[in-house]
């Protein structure tokens, strides 16, 4: 959108807060909000209701992965992984080893809250086994 020179509905330059807006907008989905009143069927919809719940539903995943946003390395599985132990989710951390080295994990996300006692798991070694079995499953068909 920002290389096409469209802009908000203010008149700034797209971002990831205004792209949640819109794609949070119940305006779709033929919602007419005015104030505090809101009129269902008040507008034509352009959406039906399994979509976009279905993107609210990414959505609210998305927001329950707060480092996902923030990390430098890619961490492919966070909002798919979870934990095995609670079934939380789990979510890419990094930390420095004493030699200064850094080294990648996935943490469960109840064990900063210290009700789960899931170990980290590196990074690497988690990916490359949900990469391999992917490939394998494809090579069957």
């Amino acid at each position: 959108m920002n290389a096409q020179k469209q802009k908000t509905s203010t008149g700034s330059e797209f971002n990831k807060n205004s792209l949640r807006t819109i794609l949070s907008n119940r305006r779709y989905i033929g919602y007419y909000t005015y104030k505090d009143t809101e009129v269902k069927d008040g507008m034509p919809r352009i959406v039906s209701d399994e979509v976009f719940y279905k993107v609210q539903e990414i959505l609210q995943k998305n927001k329950k992965a707060p480092a996902h946003a923030k990390a430098n390395m890619e961490y492919l599985l966070t909002t798919k992984l979870f934990c095995g132990h609670c079934r939380n989710m789990m979510t890419g951390i990094s930390g420095t080893g004493r030699n200064g080295t850094l080294h990648y994990y996935y943490v469960c996300n109840n064990v900063k809250k210290k009700s789960c006692n899931k170990k980290n798991v590196k990074k690497d070694y988690i990916e490359d086994i949900v990469i391999l079995t992917n490939k394998n499953i494809c090579k069957t068909y």
